[in-house]
Parts: C-alpha cells; structure tokens; sequence
C-alpha cells in the first residue's frame, strides 16, 4: 500500500498554492521558512533525517517533494499513487511548466541530456554560467504516457524509502568547489545525476501536469519562525449505510519551533575603513548571528562636507557581505542625520521592518568596535533564548580607569520590536514605546530604572582613541555645540 508523505519545501506565503494544500487529504509535512540562499540544505537534511529516523514517521513509503510554488491538487497525488500501486517505479514525479514567462510552454523535465555539473569550465573569464537544461517541449509530452526522464525539476516527485536511504540530499558544491559553499545548492540536479549513475530510473507521468508560479511571492526566510509542522489528514467516518459521522480534517500532532530567536546586529558607522575589518573578523566569532544591518552617514551638519562615508568604509562592507547569512548596507543618500539618537532610532526602525515576524534581540555595535571574549564557551543566542529582560548591560574597555563603577558599561542588547528606542537627544539613554525612561549611562549620571540582565563574558573593545586628532577634536567641537545650543548636560564623553 502507498502511504505518502508530502513534504512541503515552504519559504514563500502563494496564496494560490497555500489555497489547494490546505484541501489535501494526505498527510503533509512542512519546512517553513528554513530553506534560502546560504540554507536551502537545511531544509532537505531535516527532511530526510525525520522521514528516516523518526519513529512517527515510518509508516509511510515514500518522500514526497512538494515545492512552494507548485499548485498540487488531491487528484494529481491520486494519480501518481496509481502509478506506483501498478508499477512501483522508484522515482516518479509529474510535469509541470519551467516557469510562467519565456519558459511558460517548456517542462521542468530533461529527456534528451543531464544538466551540466559545472557552472563553469573555468575557460570562461566572465563565469559564464555553462548549466544548461534541454527542457522538453510540448511535442515530446504525449498524453497517457509514463516516460522515463534525466531530469526532473521536483515537480511533486515520489520517492521510495530505500531510495531516500540510498541517496542522500547534496548540492552541487562538490562540482564548483571554487563557488562560495555558502551559495550552492540545485540539490534537483545532484538528485537525478546520482540516480542516473546508479541505474535508478526517474520517471514523469506526462498526465499529472502542474501550474509552476516560479518567481512568484516574496521569501519569508528570516522574516517568519522556522518551523517543522506535521499535518495529519483524518479520514470522515461513515455509518453502515455512507452516511458522514463527522466532516474531512486535518489536524496538526507535531510541531517544531527551529529557531525560537534572531540575533542581528545594528551598526553605526561613519568612515571606519581602518576599523571595519577588525569590527567584522570579531562579530564572526559570535556564533548565531543572523544579519548584520550597517548604516552609513554622519549626524555632525556643519562639520563633514559629505553626509555619506568616503573613505572606502562601502567597499570594506561589502566585501564582507558574503561572510554573513545575511547583510544590508543602507547609505546616508546625501542626507545628514539631527543627531545620533535618530541615526540609530532610524536603524532600529529599519531593522525591525525588515524582522518584523520574528522575536528578535539587537546587538547595539560600532564601526570603530571589536567584540572581546572572556569565556570563550559562552553561547550569546542560547543565553538569549531564556533572557527575560528587555535590556541587557556590556562592559567597554572595562581596565580603562574610570571615576565611576559603571562609567565602562552600556546597553548592548535590546530586545526588538517592543518599542524601545533612544531618547531624542541622547545617545545614551534608551526609553520604551510610551517615553518612560528604561536606563541612562550617560557619564555622571549612570542610572538604571528597569530590570536588566549583565553579561561579562564577552566585552568590547572601542578603538576611538586610535583615531586622527582631528577627528577627535571635530567629536568635541560637536558636543559642545550641542550642550551649548540645548543647554543640556553633555550626552556622551568622548573615550
């Protein structure tokens, strides 16, 4: 007997395909949001391993892909079912159209040859892009045939269970090994060419054709909880004589939260090239980080000619952009900020649009920074994870000799999406979404007015003394206008 298990490979919300998979009557296990750019791995590897090793899982004979932009209907499972009961094929899958533009009359299928292992023969200065799919065409596709194919792009493809042990799912990194491993992926060609070269055959039923909305949605990867959800399909009871007892369900009896936070890192820069490499190096030896945000420009009108950084602070983050899962620069585009409380609002602003599905903790961090380590197993994202406060104090420089105990330390760590920003005028006193006052370390003040969590085991190192004397006496021309033009006490002291 076939029992399936749909796996659905979900990092976009279609509603056209959402619409038909919340009426299908098999049982459907989802990855939700995990597989993107840099993780698409992920995804397949989790799959796999539940369908193989879970216990809950072992009734069922065959591993299911079904892609998010796939619209799959009750009566194309059926049909492959059939298939499978009359000729228990291996690998079957149907057919679907390449995509919904220059491609819409093409298949997702190869007949005639394999895709090309290598992006590139390394002939080719411009890494012209060398994989090539001979897609089938409407005449090759005849109705009422089961054909066997190289090449079959996932389209609700059947895979039996001594297969999915056989084969595990890889990418191509092992073909381009001079790409970034990071970006591979096109785990559909690695697939169909390790059963091509183990006899396996892979098989389409030309019938089970499918609408494909390839490019179609926004990825959510990184905006919505990771997720593994099992939907388990209830069959409708019927009385001796058909009569329906209860109505068709489904009914959710396993969930798994991935990835319970999101870790990110708002920086404020303002041409830091000597420093940038050396901020970047150390926030990679924070495990967990899930994005970097860096925001470029000055707040000092009057004492730059150029709002924008124009040192080669750009080029220096962007050559780091790959070294991250994620990374977003944004410039200041000409403009000068009022002050350095509404650059980094402003930031935060940014940042939690972007993040806005997710409980998310923002590391507070400068261009001119390094992250420095005390106990070098200590776990920031597993420590945050339990973290009940909503504001968490750093120690910077703390051997520098100061006049007061808690002149080194500062807010480090906040918890997003809860409001909480920089009071407007201060750079060091941070206030929740309703103005009420939350901590102010400004120098001589050193005041905490809410709970808060201290971690020692990582500080930070500011490089502010290694720069120029004229950009240092430029810092204090700054904040002596400022004191001057708002008759306030002094906002930061210049370490």
């Amino acid at each position: 007997m076939i029992k399936p298990l749909i796996c659905n490979m979900r990092a976009r919300d279609i509603k056209p395909v959402l619409d038909k998979r919340n009426e299908l009557k098999f049982d459907q296990l989802s990855c939700n949001y995990i597989n993107s750019m840099g993780t698409e791995p992920e995804v397949y590897r989790r799959i796999r391993d539940i369908f193989l090793n879970d216990e809950r899982f072992q009734k069922y004979t065959h591993l299911v892909i079904a892609p998010d932009d796939l619209i799959v209907e009750n009566h194309h499972i059926e049909a492959l079912i059939n298939d499978l009961e009359a000729f228990d094929y291996p690998v079957l899958s149907g057919i679907c159209n390449v995509d919904m533009s220059l491609n819409r009359y093409k298949y997702a299928i190869c007949i005639r040859n394999l895709p090309n292992r290598n992006w590139d023969d390394g002939s080719h200065t411009n890494k012209e892009q060398l994989r090539f799919y001979d897609w089938a065409t409407e005449e090759d596709i005849k109705e009422g045939n089961i054909i066997r194919v190289l090449f079959s792009g996932f389209p609700l493809m059947f895979i039996r269970r001594d297969i999915v042990e056989k084969i595990p799912f890889e990418t191509d990194f092992e073909w381009n090994k001079d790409s970034d491993p990071n970006c591979a992926a096109s785990i559909d060609v690695t697939f169909n060419t390790r059963c091509y070269e183990l006899g396996i055959p892979v098989m389409a039923d030309c019938d089970v054709n499918m609408t494909h909305l390839r490019y179609g949605g926004k990825i959510k990867v990184g905006i919505k909880h990771k997720s593994i959800d099992w939907i388990r399909y209830r069959e409708q009871y019927k009385l001796e004589d058909g009569t329906p007892m209860m109505a068709q369900d489904s009914t959710r009896i396993f969930f798994e939260r991935v990835d319970t936070i999101r870790l990110v890192v708002a920086m404020s820069i303002r041409e830091e090239v000597k420093f940038l490499p050396r901020a970047f190096e150390s926030l990679k030896t924070i495990d967990g980080i899930d994005a970097v945000y860096v925001m470029d420009g000055s707040y000092m009108k009057g004492f730059h000619a150029k709002s924008d950084s124009h040192d080669g602070s750009k080029d220096v983050c962007m050559a780091y952009e790959k070294k991250f899962k994620e990374f977003y620069f944004r410039p200041a585009m000409g403009r000068f900020y009022d002050s350095q409380s509404q650059k980094r609002n402003l930031l935060f602003d940014w940042i939690e649009e972007m993040d806005s599905d997710q409980e998310l903790w923002i590391f507070v961090f400068d261009g001119d920074e390094e992250i420095k380590w005390n106990d070098a197993f200590f776990n920031l994202k597993e420590y945050l994870k339990s973290c009940k406060s909503d504001i968490i104090f750093m120690q910077t420089n703390p051997s520098q000799i100061t006049n007061h105990p808690m002149e080194n330390s500062g807010v480090r760590l906040v918890r997003g999406k809860q409001g909480i920003r920089w009071a407007e005028g201060y750079s060091m006193r941070y206030v929740d979404k309703d103005g009420n006052l939350m901590a102010d370390y400004s120098p001589r003040m050193h005041l905490t007015c809410v709970n808060h969590d201290f971690i020692n085991q990582i500080w930070i190192k500011n490089n502010w003394n290694e720069k120029s004397s004229e950009r240092i006496l430029e810092k204090q021309k700054y904040l002596q206008q400022r004191s001057k033009e708002s008759n306030e006490r002094r906002l930061e002291s210049v370490r």
